[in-house]
């Protein structure tokens, strides 16, 4: 639902209209990424992404901040809540962010906006709707992780590349269709995906069996 409910104040037929076309690659990369919320102009349209980053920048600030270095590895669980704590509050700052850009390349695209409205006003309520949306997608994304279904970042990032690919899969075709040299590139690219695929899986569920040899100890007569 969430992907589908556009930004007040933007034209979304445009920008549906500007990632229609097979070689905006750039474009449809973050489409894709965002499970299509980029296109539509959504109010999921940051999706993911800021809590990811946090995510990663906290894990690499706690190598370097003693303090949070002490929080990860000393404090136990009340530390690493603490430290959970931390991402959320910065994955707002991130999202608010990267909501302010959104805005602004929103605002030097011609006809994105519909005329009429308060720039002001326009950017407040974009990048307030922009942060709530990254902020719902993060508790989702928590839940998923708390419930014990898998990683909940992961998983959203997952159906929304899984949610494109009847999309891109058209696109993909009509482009080598018509290209034998294309088709069989496209053929052998295939092959490389699922030959990797089935080699993550095989080195992902290995099994190593090493032998423990425990010296004899005598205790008493025994």
């Amino acid at each position: 639902i969430g992907s589908q409910l556009p930004i007040p104040g933007v034209d979304t037929e445009y920008f549906s209209t500007l990632l229609s076309g097979i070689n905006n690659g750039d474009l449809s990369y973050l489409s894709a990424f965002t499970g299509g919320s980029f296109e539509k102009m959504s109010i999921f349209a940051l999706s993911i992404t800021p809590y990811i980053t946090s995510s990663i920048i906290m894990q690499l600030m706690a190598v370097i901040v003693p303090a949070l270095e002490k929080l990860q590895k000393e404090d136990g669980e009340a530390g690493r809540r603490k430290l959970s704590q931390y991402t959320r509050i910065f994955t707002v700052v991130l999202a608010i962010f990267q909501g302010l850009i959104f805005v602004g390349y929103l605002s030097h695209v011609n006809n994105a906006i519909v005329p009429g409205l308060n720039p002001v006003m326009f950017c407040i309520s974009s990048v307030l709707t922009l942060t709530a949306g990254s902020v719902l997608v993060m508790w989702m994304s928590e839940l998923i992780t708390e419930k014990g279904i898998g990683n909940g970042g992961s998983l959203i990032i997952f159906v929304g590349i899984l949610a494109g690919i009847p999309l891109y899969w058209t696109k993909t075709w009509q482009m080598v269709i018509d290209d034998s040299a294309l088709m069989w590139g496209f053929i052998l690219l295939l092959a490389i995906f699922f030959v990797t695929m089935i080699f993550i899986v095989i080195m992902q569920e290995a099994i190593r069996k090493v032998i423990i040899v425990n010296p004899k100890r005598q205790v008493g007569n025994k």
